[in-house]
């Protein structure tokens, strides 16, 4: 783990790695808050933090989070191993965006709602360039670009999110402690 967080920076591209690498920290984090006596009213986490969140809440076991984490990593990866993009666009409205994105072709999806004028769209890098491409002309604020190793929260991901459902069978969950 020391070698993945410190040294091995072109694993961490890798969500395989990456989420467990997260979730290190974060426990690491929390537990020099609270050797320092500082302890949370609330946990909240997002992708892999929610397993770091959960753990910190009381509700899983350590071992059960790393376990989940590796296996949502591996999952994930396997869903979609040509690697994805996404695309952050400001001063849109919603229904033009989606225009937009239908327009675009492949698969694209937007992911995230933001707030009301700017919105993330993931999937395939090509239908994503488009949506860019689209949205600039059409007089975006702003519509970055970035490809990334996986098309998160979209469904092309669907696969591993069944996938995990067998995983998350098979832990034992407690009442949350914050």
């Amino acid at each position: 783990i020391p070698a993945l967080c410190f040294k091995d920076q072109k694993s961490l591209a890798n969500v395989e790695y990456s989420g467990i690498a997260v979730v290190t920290v974060e426990i690491a984090i929390m537990n020099a808050l609270r050797q320092a006596g500082i302890r949370p009213q609330a946990n909240c986490g997002i992708n892999m933090g929610y397993y770091s969140a959960m753990f910190a809440s009381g509700a899983m076991a350590i071992g059960d989070a790393f376990r989940l984490v590796r296996k949502l990593g591996i999952y994930m990866q396997e869903a979609f191993p040509t690697g994805g993009a996404i695309a952050r666009i400001t001063g849109l409205h919603e229904k033009t965006l989606t225009r937009l994105v239908e327009k675009a072709g492949g698969r694209a999806y937007i992911c995230e709602y933001d707030c009301p004028d700017q919105m993330v769209v993931s999937g395939e890098k090509a239908p994503v360039k488009e949506v860019v491409r689209l949205a600039q002309a059409e007089g975006a604020e702003r519509a970055a670009y970035r490809s990334i190793s996986l098309p998160y929260c979209t469904e092309l991901m669907k696969s591993a999110e069944y996938r995990m459902e067998a995983a998350l069978e098979t832990v034992e969950f407690n009442f949350f402690k914050i």
